[in-house]
């Protein structure tokens, strides 16, 4: 499962996210039977960010089972799916898409870990932010040349 729009859908810096990946489940067989690669984690779409796209993607695999090394470790960021496709010489046998946005819940999540909450700023926020910096950092610039006498109060 992999959420396509992280951290938000308008600054996808670090899609895909990884959230569960079994591999080398037998044909006649259930989920169960395969091996877990990343443990479950459930959707958490960042406050502040639209709807957030999810994927179940089900792939067979040609050849046997899949090589430990040409499986992504446990870091969950930036997923390169289509390397390890090529590489594994997988094919999409079933796909299910759903989208989820922010709610209370992802912010008790990261409470009941002990974890900060990322919280992205939108797009305005961050050139507000920005502006105020640099009318913050033109003033402090102003009172140091004058402290320097460079220039005179008014």
């Amino acid at each position: 499962m992999v959420d396509a729009d992280y951290p938000a859908r308008f600054q996808p810096t670090e899609r895909s996210i990884n959230h569960w990946m079994v591999v080398n489940i037998p044909g006649d067989k259930g989920v169960e039977e395969g091996r877990e690669i990343v443990p479950y984690t459930r959707p958490l779409p960042n406050l502040k960010t639209e709807g957030h796209r999810y994927a179940f993607l089900l792939f067979r695999q040609e050849g046997g089972e899949l090589e430990a090394d040409t499986l992504p470790d446990s870091d969950r960021r930036n997923l390169d799916l289509d390397k390890i496709i090529l590489h594994n010489n997988l094919s999409l046998k079933g796909y299910s898409f759903f989208q989820s946005e922010w709610d209370l819940s992802v912010t008790e999540y990261y409470k009941e870990r002990g974890l900060k909450e990322p919280v992205l700023e939108t797009e305005k926020e961050a050139y507000m932010r920005l502006k105020d910096t640099d009318k913050t950092q033109a003033r402090n610039e102003q009172t140091e040349l004058r402290n320097l006498g460079v220039l005179e109060w008014s």
